[in-house]
């Protein structure tokens, strides 16, 4: 039987973490006693480290889309410039698909796991997940998710001010009927992107219409549906909750032969790179998302190497205004 550090680690009533410290011998504040039960546990385990160096892994839904590649890459430049080897899996936002990736890293005996979820985990799902992570006692860093487990910390955005930095733009544009094209409802992320568009219309004593909203996916086809809906409820601009779905709605626009701008003002959220190369480039919640893949790798060394220093570490969007938007009364846009 194939023998992984975790095993050793259980053996030797440590956490993986430690166990890979001793074992590569890196400095670390670990006793000589605990020093010598690893030992000790490896060798009578039989145990054979599988690589030179520290390895970590990162979890991502979907690679095709350019931010979540933009953060993996980030990820993999700075745990690499670290010291460490790291492993890239891709579960597909499938449901259940994260967990057996899990599985395949700790088999893999990885110091430590960085997790983009999945927004289809089911409450199920969700905590089967986490007794997973407690029972392993990896260091596992989760982006723009919360989890109260105490070997997971978090790098967060707030993706509240976000929404509402974009949807009160709008607003000040003049804008009154303003759509809405979200992700899937059950993610906390969308939930709070959601809140920040009710925020911006309460701030400005606009009722919210729940007629304008429209439940996406996060995908370039939602804008391409949901577009013609919107435009018979007389919008004249429209909230994406990520830039793909804003993709959608520039392909939709071209089919019925529309101006953006001018027939249809439109802003997008994450700040991939496209958004600049566009015809119209698009207007867009930019989120630092080199910076945060760094943060990421960072704040994984910190737990596995210094767990007294790691802090959950928050990033704040800023607006990056193009050439999407403008004033629905402004002559210059006829």
């Amino acid at each position: 039987m194939h023998v992984t550090i975790h095993d050793v680690a259980a053996r030797a009533g440590v956490s993986p973490a430690t166990v890979s410290l001793v074992l590569n011998g890196r400095p670390c504040r670990v006793s000589e006693n605990t020093r010598q039960r690893v030992r000790q546990a490896a060798q009578e385990l039989g145990f054979r480290s599988a690589a030179p160096r520290p390895l970590v892994g990162i979890l991502l839904p979907d690679i095709s889309n350019l931010f979540f590649s933009s953060i993996g890459q980030a990820f993999l430049l700075e745990a690499r410039a670290q010291g460490n080897d790291a492993i890239v899996m891709v579960h597909g936002d499938q449901p259940g698909q994260d967990l057996a990736n899990l599985d395949t890293l700790l088999s893999r005996g990885v110091g430590g796991v960085v997790m983009v979820r999945s927004a289809r985990t089911t409450p199920e799902e969700e905590d089967t997940l986490r007794e997973k992570i407690l029972k392993s006692r990896i260091p596992v860093v989760v982006m723009d998710r919360k989890m109260d487990i105490p070997n997971v910390k978090s790098v967060l955005l707030d993706n509240r001010e976000g929404a509402r930095m974009a949807v009160r733009y709008l607003l000040e544009q003049g804008h009154t009927r303003i759509g809405c094209i979200t992700g899937p409802l059950e993610d906390v992320v969308c939930r709070e992107r959601l809140l920040g568009y009710q925020d911006a219309l309460e701030e400005a004593a606009i009722a919210y219409d729940e007629s304008l909203i429209c439940q996406g996916d996060y995908r370039p086809e939602d804008g391409v549906k949901y577009l013609p809906y919107l435009l018979g409820k007389s919008v004249t601009g429209i909230f994406c909750f990520n830039d793909m779905i804003a993709l959608g709605i520039y392909t939709g626009c071209r089919a019925y032969h529309l101006r953006i701008p001018a027939d249809l003002s439109v802003i997008g959220y994450d700040g991939i790179p496209f958004c600049e190369t566009l015809d119209v480039p698009l207007s867009t919640v930019e989120q630092p998302v080199e910076e945060m893949g760094r943060a990421a790798a960072t704040l994984l060394k910190q737990m596995m190497y210094q767990p007294q220093c790691a802090q959950d570490r928050l990033f704040l969007p800023s607006l990056q205004i193009r050439a999407s938007t403008a004033s629905p009364a402004d002559p210059s846009r006829r």
